[in-house]
C-alpha cells in the first residue's frame, strides 16, 4: 500500500483561529504526529503549494514505480 504523508511545519504560518487550544485534544494530536513519524516516511510543508507540488512529486514516482513493476512482470 502506498501512502503520501504530509504534515504541517511546526514553523507554518496558520490563523490563530485554526490552533488547537483545548490540551487534551493537543497531547492527542501530538501523539498521533508522534506515531505516524515513527511508522511512516513523513514530509512537512509550510503551505498549500508547497503541499501541492509534494503530493504531484510522490504520485510521479508512484507512476514510475508501477510502470516499472509492470514491465518487469512482462519479462
Amino acid at each position: 500500500m502506498y501512502a503520501i504523508i504530509l504534515l504541517l511545519d511546526d514553523d507554518a504560518t496558520v490563523r490563530q483561529s485554526l490552533v488547537e487550544r483545548d490540551p487534551e485534544r493537543l497531547r492527542r494530536l501530538e501523539r498521533f504526529k508522534s506515531v505516524i513519524r515513527q511508522r511512516h516516511t513523513v514530509q512537512t510543508f509550510r503551505d498549500p503549494h508547497e503541499a501541492a507540488w509534494k503530493i504531484l512529486a510522490a504520485l510521479r514516482v508512484y507512476e514510475v514505480a508501477l510502470r516499472e513493476r509492470e514491465d518487469a512482470d512482462r519479462l
